[in-house]
Parts: C-alpha cells; sequence; structure tokens
C-alpha cells in the first residue's frame, strides 16, 4: 500500500512539532518495512532520519495551509 504523510512541519528550524514529526516517522519505519510510505517536507529541511527503503521523502515548499495546499496537492502526491 501507499501511504503518503505530510510531515511539512519538518523544516531547518527546529520545533516541537518537527521533533515528534521525526520520532514518529522513525519509529514507524521500525514497525513497517512493507508499506511505501512518501514524506512531504519542506524543502529546506536537511537533518538525516534514520528511515527504512520504503520511506520517500518528497520535499514540497507549501505551508500546510495555504492555496497550494488547497489546491494543488493532489498533484504532488499523484
Amino acid at each position: 500500500m501507499r501511504i503518503v504523510i505530510d510531515a511539512r512541519y519538518l523544516t531547518r528550524r527546529y520545533s516541537g512539532i518537527g521533533m515528534y514529526s521525526e520520532r514518529l516517522l522513525e519509529h514507524l519505519a521500525l514497525q513497517d518495512k512493507e508499506n511505501e510510505y512518501y514524506c512531504l517536507v519542506q524543502s529546506d529541511y536537511t537533518r538525516p532520519l534514520a528511515l527504512g527503503e520504503n520511506f520517500h521523502l518528497i520535499r514540497y515548499n507549501a505551508r500546510p495551509l495555504s492555496f497550494h495546499t488547497i489546491f494543488l496537492l493532489h498533484r504532488v502526491i499523484h
């Protein structure tokens, strides 16, 4: 199964939501080696994550609540 995770709170600036999102993704990667995950992150995100080969980071530079998210995110997901 293909699963998209909106993790655009992962940016170069460290935040509580960002730290939570990193740990959530890393622990999910430990649990699930079968499904394919596509994780949307901001383009300036550069910290290394301990993810498996079934996790793919997609850099998408729109704010989580924005015009681009509402009207164009479906194109990125396809």
